[in-house]
């Protein structure tokens, strides 16, 4: 696990609400375990980050129904300074898709994918020198649906992720049970030999973490709230499902649905969000098979744990409450994985994603 460097930061997206900024940054001090508020941002419905990796860079995505006159989200590239968490806005492109709602940044900081859930496609931006983003080189347009009634009656690009070697790429469709594989160059992504993989009918498979040693992958599934493990062909990119794990108790029956999924930076324990049962679900990782072990479920104090985060260091959890207005934050036993709520909260405007830097 990394040593932290401070001082860290941390940034939030949120969904608007008036006389609000939607992109929030705090300094984050682990021991004073203090969130000190150091800047902000103003972008509609900033339901998404990711930051580049020399952190010179922030890019968010608008999760808006129009934009520009045509039924689309749009992504907006900020120039970022690390010392004094300032945001300035570099340039504003559509997305092409409406309901921008998830990013990720190639390794090397020259292409960034959307996925967008209303269109229900991907859209790829080539980024130039200073940062900034053409436009959309790609749109790619999913068909199909699932048997989930009201979620699955079409396309729903729900995320975007890269494998560690940073050579692939993989889109979460929840509407349509598949995860979409890519090979990615720069600014375009090709189909692999096998193009899809896909999930039991109605998981509605929403966002993916890769194991940071074992050559594996876990899929959580929004709509019948389980993980499913995968394991990966480093080679080819290709991912294969394996067995799934449900993420709630079999005596919950109210309505809950899955939202965020992380995994320690040592490989030792895996967390899935529940929106509903309001909770993280954790669970050990065998260091071998790569298979989970239940733990327990720590409630987050607050409802709707859109997002969460777990610090460089692979101590701390913080949690986005979209539907309480506010921040949690835990510690992470590192013998067993379980997880303590700190005196370390704050109040925010629909928080919906966090990022660390």
């Amino acid at each position: 696990m990394a040593e932290l460097v401070l001082p860290v930061l941390v940034f939030f997206g949120c969904y608007s609400v008036p006389d609000q900024h939607e992109i929030f940054c705090y300094r984050f001090d682990p021991s004073t375990q203090s969130l000190t508020r150091i800047n902000s941002a103003d972008l509609q419905n900033a339901s998404y980050l990711t930051i580049s990796a020399d952190g010179k860079y922030l890019y968010a995505v608008s999760e808006v129904g129009k934009y520009e006159g045509e039924s689309s989200g749009a992504v907006a590239a900020f120039s970022l300074d690390t010392a004094t968490g300032s945001m300035k806005l570099l340039n504003k492109v559509a997305t092409h898709a409406a309901g921008s709602c998830h990013l990720t940044l190639s390794h090397d900081g020259k292409t960034l994918i959307v996925a967008n859930y209303s269109g229900g496609a991907a859209s790829i931006f080539p980024v130039k020198e200073d940062g900034s983003l053409e436009e959309a080189s790609q749109v790619l347009r999913y068909e199909g649906k699932g048997p989930y009634p009201g979620r699955q009656d079409r396309p729903h690009a729900h995320s975007a992720f890269l494998d560690p070697s940073g050579q692939f790429a993989y889109i979460q469709d929840l509407g349509t049970d598949k995860v979409m594989q890519y090979a990615l160059t720069t600014g375009k992504l090709e189909p692999l030999a096998t193009p899809s993989i896909s999930m039991k009918p109605g998981a509605g498979p929403r966002h993916l973490v890769f194991h940071p040693t074992l050559p594996m992958a876990y899929i959580i599934n929004e709509l019948d709230n389980t993980v499913t493990r995968t394991d990966l062909d480093i080679t080819t990119g290709e991912l294969t499902a394996a067995e799934s794990y449900p993420t709630l108790p079999e005596d919950f029956t109210a309505k809950s649905t899955t939202a965020d999924i992380h995994i320690t930076p040592d490989g030792k324990y895996l967390y899935a969000s529940n929106r509903g049962h309001d909770s993280l679900a954790a669970y050990a990782i065998d260091s071998e098979t790569g298979k989970l072990t239940f733990i327990d479920y720590t409630p987050v104090g607050g409802k709707t744990p859109r997002s969460f985060a777990i610090s460089p260091d692979g101590k701390v959890i913080i949690v986005t409450l979209q539907d309480s207005s506010a921040v949690t934050t835990f510690a992470i036993d590192s013998a067993t994985g379980k997880l303590k709520q700190l005196d370390l909260g704050l109040e925010l405007p629909r928080p919906v994603c966090v990022r660390f830097f």
